[in-house]
């Protein structure tokens, strides 16, 4: 083969290379539900939603004309509302009220999305679904990056015995909803609620904070059948009487239940087996999201004489620095809250 016929080669290989980018871009762009921005439209959507809200301090027009400067004109429908909501998120320093504003317009996407869906049907929807299926990431020009895919789950995340429950209960629980609740939340308690409460399918939400609440009512009363009390709790909670701690919120009628925040742990001993032991149980809790406290005063000192291997302790530092990865960086969900040992 002669160099001219090498090189013609290598043009071949890469124009097919920069042939097959632009199909990409192409597909995706075709897939991605681009949506030409409608300026009036975003206007009567912001009006609408904000009721009972001062307007005399909330300008829309400022906020179209933000809109309108950094929006980009091959932005899907999802990128719309979520740059609108982060411009008026910014605006929160003039007036609280632009962060209310701020999140009902994604609550109400979202509320679009699930198209008037009961809380009971819902779970049934829930029912085969991970909290953590594939983990994507989107480069700048839109295309996918290398996906990150997680063992097939086994299991759901809500448990069969909950949803029957529900279903027996479906009346009175879908009746007790109360959806307009959903739009009193500030732009950064949305954003949390959706960063690690709310149940996903996939990358996208799929259940309501007014959801969540008759989850986590439901499942702390509903297995003594006390629907009374199940009811009430959602209420007290859905006006923000009151809020359980995140395990409850994250477990609530999942295939774990585990609802309690935090333990308490000692060492087992002063030994590998006795340091590792307690690191297993540590490990357990902080799967479930609890916070845990190790009192360690019968571990010894640094510098210390280890007759097993005739050598010197390293003291409580290295030991609590493992137990600290271990729970933070390996068992913890990256979905959930940092669990503090």
């Amino acid at each position: 083969m002669t160099y001219h016929d090498t090189s013609l080669i290598r043009v071949v290989v890469k124009l097919k290379v920069i042939f097959d980018l632009i199909i990409a871009v192409m597909t995706h762009k075709s897939a991605g539900s681009t949506k030409a921005f409608d300026p009036d439209k975003l206007s009567n959507s912001l009006r609408r939603l904000s009721f009972g809200l001062n307007k005399q301090y909330i300008n829309i027009a400022q906020v179209l004309e933000k809109v309108t400067r950094g929006i980009a004109k091959t932005a899907s429908e999802a990128e719309i509302i979520e740059f609108v909501a982060e411009t008026l998120a910014t605006l929160a320093s003039i007036h609280p009220h632009y962060a209310i504003l701020a999140a009902r317009l994604e609550v109400n996407e979202l509320h679009k999305h699930l198209d008037g869906i009961s809380f009971t049907k819902n779970l049934s929807q829930l029912l085969a679904v991970s909290r953590t299926a594939v983990k994507s990431k989107t480069s700048a020009d839109g295309l996918q990056k290398r996906q990150k895919l997680l063992r097939t789950p086994k299991k759901g995340v809500i448990s069969q015995e909950f949803y029957n429950l529900a279903k027996k209960y479906q009346e009175r629980l879908d009746k007790a909803i109360c959806p307009e609740r959903d739009y009193n939340f500030s732009y950064f308690g949305w954003k949390t609620l959706c960063q690690s409460y709310l149940i996903k399918n996939g990358n996208r939400v799929h259940e309501t904070p007014q959801f969540m609440f008759m989850r986590v009512a439901l499942a702390i009363h509903g297995p003594f059948d006390d629907i009374d009390s199940v009811l009430k709790t959602y209420e007290l909670m859905s006006k923000k009487y009151f809020i359980h701690a995140s395990p409850t919120l994250f477990n609530a009628g999942t295939v774990n239940q585990y609802l309690s925040s935090c333990f308490l742990l000692g060492m087992a001993e002063d030994s590998i087996d006795g340091i590792f032991k307690t690191l297993h149980k540590t490990a357990l809790i902080s799967k479930a999201s609890g916070g845990i406290g190790i009192h360690s005063s019968n571990i010894r000192a640094k510098g210390s004489f280890v007759s097993g291997s005739n050598g010197i302790s390293n003291g409580l530092v290295p030991m609590l620095r493992v137990f600290n990865n271990t729970c933070l960086l390996y068992t913890s969900d990256a979905a959930d809250e940092l669990d503090g040992v």
